[in-house]
């Protein structure tokens, strides 16, 4: 499987919803299509950019998103959508390295999901990864931790390294596990590396029904 990671940055949010909406619906009847959603940030921390949503597409194999996305940038009704709407989408294509790995298709309503921006250069990725393991070592400990899932890029030469993706039962139990010495210990150097961007679930999308999922809807 291969997780499509974007990163939005938009002065329209409703209108780069309604654009993520459209090209998602579209892109879900494409074979190899599993599940899109989109999580809207509530919350930033140490930002390298503005962003407002971050949209994760999940698909079967590389091949399949490569023939979807083609198919996609054909289409004149898309193009004229994206056209018309300022937003600005910074694309990250990962495969899971460590972790439980993030399911799109159970949804995140009721729940909040962090989004790690890992920024670095390539001698520094094994010791990160190895740093990240304790991390979630010292996570899976502490009150309504849910689990979470470590990306690594498959260009080496975006500057997006990983991009660590965690769910947590509420935003305060998150700062209270950050804001300890025994964490800030285990980050040690790659403290200044990351940008956070706490978020909500937005919209999921489904493969092979063309249904859209409102949050409220998934909480049923």
């Amino acid at each position: 499987m291969v997780d499509v990671i974007d990163f939005i940055e938009t002065s329209d949010a409703p209108a780069a919803r309604a654009v993520w909406l459209a090209v998602c619906d579209f892109l879900s009847m494409q074979p190899g299509y599993i599940a899109g959603e989109l999580l809207e940030t509530i919350r930033s921390v140490q930002p390298r950019t503005d962003v407002k949503f971050t949209s994760i597409c999940q698909w079967e194999s590389a091949e399949a998103w490569q023939a979807a996305r083609t198919l996609a940038r054909q289409d004149a009704g898309l193009s004229r959508i994206r056209a018309s709407t300022p937003a600005k989408f910074t694309a990250f294509n990962g495969v899971l390295q460590a972790g439980c790995g993030y399911d799109v298709q159970s949804g995140s309503a009721g729940s909040m999901v962090l989004v790690d921006v890992v920024y670095m250069n390539e001698e520094r990725m094994e010791g990160y990864a190895q740093m990240w393991a304790r991390a979630k070592a010292f996570m899976c400990k502490q009150d309504a931790y849910l689990g979470a899932s470590l990306y690594r890029t498959i260009d080496l030469s975006n500057d997006i390294k990983y991009v660590n993706i965690a769910r947590w039962g509420t935003m305060e139990h998150f700062f209270k596990a950050l804001d300890t010495p025994e964490f800030y210990e285990i980050l040690g150097d790659y403290a200044q590396d990351f940008a956070l961007y706490l978020s909500n679930s937005s919209t999921c999308v489904l493969g092979g029904t063309n249904f859209t999922n409102r949050p409220s809807e998934i909480a049923k």
